[in-house]
């Protein structure tokens, strides 16, 4: 694929601002215009069915970037042009505010779906193309790492403050590189220092962007060491065994009723009855001692085996 070359300059600071807001809402919602390179503009198809007040270089600049309404657009024709319009229209009359774009987006009933699929929307519009549901994306790297902080009860929510160093295993002070906590005392990745030399290595793993490197939009890789570090990384471990004790310490009339707490906590919901039956097989065969309610180390597994799972690092 042929890409031309970039806009006039006010139009790619444009560009850049709406792709870094809004590339974690909008970004997984399936490819536009094919394989383009992140960050790039594609190479602009004409059938957008525009109205004829709208000019064109608004709509390419902004509404039409990869992160911001292809789920209403694809590259042969628009699926919602009249609302195309108008969203083109409140961009130009809100004086070009990206900020007031993405509130417009986010607050839409489009982006609010589930990932809910019926048979019937699914025989009607296999593409998705009427928005009938949200597709399945998986959390960032900074998101999976603030929700594993937020169900052990381990997250400080508190605005502000210094920065946080991560955990690094060597310490170099020539380089200003110097190792926290494991668990950045609770505190939201967002005040984890980043450094362009040893970024922390829980984040690259799941995607963090090169800090070197400007990008328009993240990877989503799915790969062998990103299980493993889920299964093996102290930070989990460790955070597991938080939660279990708080776990314990929490009066529960049954095993149920506490694995039912944690699906609560961890998915949203509540267990079905299979999952019921097969959560509790594995309590039973990880337990060591008589009362299972008080064993932590068999509840630290079930924490473990949470936060491993699909559904926790995925959301729909």
């Amino acid at each position: 694929m042929n890409f031309p070359r970039p806009f006039a300059a006010a139009s790619r600071v444009r560009w850049s601002r709406l792709s870094v807001v809004t590339a974690f809402l909008l970004a997984p919602v399936g490819g536009l215009f094919g394989a383009e390179p992140p960050g790039r503009i594609p190479n602009w198809p004409t059938q957008w069915h525009l109205p004829p007040d709208v000019p064109r270089k608004s709509i390419k600049a902004e509404l039409l970037q990869p992160q911001g309404t292809k789920r209403f657009v694809s590259s042969q024709f628009s699926s919602h042009p009249e609302l195309l319009g108008g969203l083109a229209r409140d961009f130009m009359r809100q004086g070009w505010s990206t900020k007031q774009l993405v509130r417009q987006l986010v607050l839409s009933e489009s982006f609010k779906q589930s990932g809910v699929v019926s048979e019937a929307a699914k025989q009607k519009d296999p593409a998705n193309r009427q928005l009938h549901h949200y597709p399945t994306r998986r959390l960032e790297a900074e998101a999976i790492r603030d929700a594993m902080l937020a169900v052990s009860g381990r997250l400080d929510d508190q605005l502000y403050g210094r920065s946080i160093n991560p955990l690094r295993t060597t310490e170099d002070a020539a380089k200003r590189l110097f190792s926290g906590p494991l668990d950045g005392d609770g505190r939201r990745s967002l005040y984890l220092t980043m450094s362009i030399m040893a970024p922390p290595k829980f984040l690259m793993s799941f995607d963090l962007p090169d800090l070197r490197l400007p990008s328009g939009r993240r990877n989503v890789t799915n790969v062998p060491t990103q299980a493993h570090l889920l299964l093996n990384d102290p930070l989990v471990d460790s955070l597991a065994r938080h939660w279990a004790s708080g776990l314990i310490k929490t009066p529960h009339a049954s095993p149920e009723e506490r694995l039912e707490s944690m699906f609560i906590t961890a998915f949203g919901r509540t267990p079905t009855e299979s999952e019921k039956v097969a959560w509790t097989a594995l309590l039973q065969s990880v337990g060591a001692l008589p009362d299972v309610m008080a064993d932590e180390a068999a509840w630290t597994q079930l924490a473990h085996t949470i936060f491993n799972s699909q559904e926790f690092i995925y959301y729909r």
